[in-house]
């Protein structure tokens, strides 16, 4: 009963969030998240309409998480304009207003964590026994990823031969994808050796 009462706050809390900032930014109001002059801000750049577009999004959001059966579309959609307002204000150095947009990622995670049931057959999962045999099967594919990314980034922010990272890690694709084929080449030549023995019986 308690996780669904703070369920319940986090939504209705970021869906009036939301749905508030979306408006308020027609009318040139600042908000928690952003202030009014948007819309002025990005019109000298020739981008007013993608400035509409960001209001239309933040009010589509509110709207959805307030319903409670569109929820978890809306905790989705949310995800991602969290994450770029947290690059954002990561970059232009804000100060106090990283903080309080992870402390709303945080409980935008909380909401998606919650509705896990819903967003697992997205990915052809039907339980959490699925979600670790998946985790199971592509920890190569997920170690690489690590890799290049530490790579990349290590390489581009303070040691430039850390790219080699990126070598092993496409490295490691590669053998574990050969070495994938390999196995399913083989099952498929079993099976067919066994339906064919069944044929002749």
């Amino acid at each position: 009963m308690r996780i669904q009462w703070i369920y319940e706050s986090c939504r209705i809390f970021l869906g009036l969030l939301f749905l508030s900032s979306g408006v308020s930014k027609f009318y040139g109001e600042s908000g928690m998240m952003g202030p009014g002059y948007l819309f002025e801000s990005l019109d000298a750049y020739q981008l007013k309409p993608f400035a509409i577009f960001i209001a239309v999004i933040e009010l589509i959001i509110g709207f959805l998480l307030l319903i409670r059966r569109f929820a978890t579309l809306g905790s989705l959609m949310l995800l991602s304009v969290l994450i770029s307002i947290l690059v954002i204000v990561i970059s232009l150095s804000w100060q106090g207003t990283p903080l309080l947009v992870s402390v709303f990622l945080i409980m935008n995670f909380y909401l998606l964590f919650y509705d896990l049931k819903k967003l697992l057959p997205i990915f052809g999962i039907s339980s959490m026994e699925e979600v670790r045999a998946v985790f199971t099967q592509t920890r190569i594919y997920l170690l690489a990823l690590l890799l290049i990314l530490c790579g990349v980034i290590g390489s581009y922010f303070w040691y430039e031969k850390l790219y080699l990272l990126n070598r092993v890690g496409y490295g490691l694709i590669l053998i574990n994808a050969l070495y994938r084929h390999y196995l399913y080449v083989r099952n498929s030549k079993n099976v067919r050796s066994l339906s064919h023995g069944k044929e002749k019986q």
